[in-house]
């Protein structure tokens, strides 16, 4: 009576004593379909355990990280380290996309101003900055107030910016023709005034000393040549005492 065994390869049935013993099919290096590892491209026979197919050739193959360190855990920011973080964030989204902050900013603010308490926010915010930047404040305030004329009168307004009106003169002032600091206290002059129907522009803009334009008031052109030697012996006087 044939005895029939488990072939240890391919796990088929064939005659035989022996358990562990492989099949004829099997036993053949020249009939194994030999695989090579997606890892270390190593030739192997993938069906040595049976039906399951290896995917790799040996267990170091299978689990290349077995037996070494873990990985350092990351490092937990504090507090203030994710607030930095978020508001760096938040200042680059600001500088990329500044037209759309701004209008979804004053939007909100349109409507949130319809709340008695939140403009009472807004008016202490607006205290307190205004005490902590007090020359920004009059210059803004200063800006608001010539924009405003200049629409009552029906004028042509624009957003006149300080700064540029400062590099458009290089520091020069358009009365007396002598150099501005910019860290002084000087004004934005129009050229025909605001009263005398003058429009809000840079066109209409330059810059000027404090004494120059309160001297010259509403009329559209410097008091004369006598006008400057005065400005000049004023402006000594002032640098005196400042470096005094």
């Amino acid at each position: 009576m044939a005895r029939f065994c488990v072939c240890s390869g391919c796990w088929r049935e064939r005659k035989g004593w022996r358990k562990a013993a492989l099949c004829k099919a099997c036993l053949g290096a020249q009939n194994r379909i030999l695989v090579p590892c997606p890892r270390c491209e190593t030739p192997f026979w993938p069906w040595a355990k049976g039906d399951h197919a290896r995917k790799f050739c040996s267990r170091a193959c299978a689990y290349p990280n077995a037996g070494k360190p873990k990985a350092a855990k990351r490092s937990v920011l504090t507090e203030a380290e994710r607030k930095a973080r978020a508001k760096e964030r938040s200042r680059c989204y600001y500088q990329a996309h500044r037209a759309h902050a701004m209008s979804t900013k004053n939007k909100y603010r349109l409507r949130q101003r319809q709340d008695p308490v939140y403009r009472a926010m807004e008016r202490a915010c607006t205290t307190r900055w205004g005490k902590k930047h007090p020359d920004r404040l009059r210059h803004i305030r200063q800006r608001t107030r010539m924009t405003r004329r200049a629409r009552k009168r029906g004028r042509f307004v624009e957003v006149v910016d300080r700064r540029k009106v400062y590099a458009q003169a290089s520091g020069i002032c358009g009365i007396c023709h002598h150099s501005i600091r910019f860290e002084e206290d000087w004004h934005v002059d129009h050229i025909v005034p605001l009263a005398r129907g003058g429009e809000h522009s840079y066109v209409n803009t330059q810059p000027a000393h404090a004494r120059c334009n309160v001297m010259k008031g509403d009329t559209p052109a410097p008091l004369g040549p006598s006008y400057v030697p005065a400005m000049r012996v004023h402006g000594a006087q002032d640098r005196g005492r400042q470096s005094r």
